[in-house]
């Protein structure tokens, strides 16, 4: 398989990876063949990119990292928690924290795990889908700052509840509002303990005090808000709705704003766990070659097999410690013969 944006694809392109609204239907089921009108239904609904079937690179798949239909049970209880707010302004609390219980388990027991979160997102399930990604990365970046179980468990709902606010009705200003109508709307819930409601009013709060809602800098600020608001900032620039980027330009962003809005030991836990370059993704390497992430070392990230194009030979960059990605390519930067 390999990743192509919607724009690239073709009549004939045969899907490789379900794609799936913000509920965890189908839109488009793995091995449908793209029409001109399928096309143009993925283009309205902003899809961004998809997984195609492609002959010459048919042993590539995706492995590792969080599965699919964790993902899509996580977002299926989130909304039905949207709802719940959106219909009377409050939510059932225990599907979210089985949810979460269910990633720190994962987590915790499988020390291999790598998240690659570039993801095949809609408009309608922006918000779902970022929600579970922040709590899947703000977990991870936990884990690697020794949080013991039961503050993972506190991260993992905080993380996952983080936006809620905004579905609430009626705020006048959504962007500054939700922090505070998010903590009041959790605190409420005695079985979600009250750190996680403080993550959620805290993780727009920056280090120089240039946040909000309160505008607390320094020590005032929360470490479990920071790690929230690392993993929010992250997807949001990845994940950006009509924007094409990947993870290695999310990470360069967050470095970005080290100091300023994060501590720098934060940002390099959160960092060991991404995957700057998704199997399937078009490179071009320091050395001249041009290729397709093949598989992603699982101890460095950064530095993934590449398969070249229209030829077998992959090139380990962990094993060449002098060649490098010098570029992330479109389908159009490559001629496919």
């Amino acid at each position: 398989m390999r990743l192509v944006s919607v724009e690239d694809l073709s009549e004939g392109d045969r899907i490789a990876m379900n794609i799936n609204s913000r509920d965890g239907r189908l839109i488009v089921r793995q091995g449908m063949v793209m029409t001109s009108r399928l096309i143009e239904g993925l283009k309205r609904l902003l899809v961004e990119g998809v997984y195609i079937e492609d002959e010459r690179f048919k042993d590539i798949q995706l492995d590792g990292g969080m599965g699919m239909q964790f993902r899509m049970q996580a977002i299926s209880a989130l909304n039905v928690a949207f709802e719940e707010v959106i219909n009377s302004g409050d939510f059932q609390s225990r599907p979210l924290l089985d949810a979460s219980d269910e990633l720190v388990n994962h987590i915790v027991t499988k020390k291999d795990t790598f998240v690659q979160l570039k993801d095949m997102r809609t408009t309608t399930g922006y918000l779902l889908a970022h929600s579970i990604n922040v709590a899947i990365l703000a977990v991870l970046a936990a884990n690697a700052l020794d949080y013991n179980y039961q503050q993972l468990r506190v991260i993992a709902i905080g993380a996952m509840l983080h936006d809620i606010g905004y579905v609430v009705p009626g705020l006048e200003n959504p962007l500054l509002d939700h922090p505070k109508v998010g903590f009041d709307l959790i605190r409420g819930h005695h079985e979600i303990p009250l750190m996680a409601a403080h993550m959620v009013l805290q993780h727009h709060e920056m280090l120089n005090g240039q946040g909000f809602p309160y505008g607390i800098k320094g020590k005032e600020l929360r470490e479990i808000a920071q790690i929230c608001a690392i993993a929010n900032d992250f997807d949001h620039h990845v994940n950006e709705v009509g924007e094409n980027r990947l993870p290695h330009e999310g990470i360069e962003y967050i470095m970005s704003k080290v100091e300023s809005s994060y501590e720098i030991e934060l940002v390099r836990a959160f960092v060991r766990n991404i995957v700057p370059y998704p199997v399937g993704t078009r490179v071009r390497l320091t050395n001249g070659m041009v290729g397709v992430v093949f598989q992603i070392d699982k101890i460095n990230y950064s530095r993934p097999v590449v398969r070249e194009i229209d030829n077998n030979r992959t090139f380990a960059l962990i094993d060449h410690h002098t060649v490098f990605v010098e570029e992330v390519l479109t389908s159009r930067d490559i001629c496919f013969s």
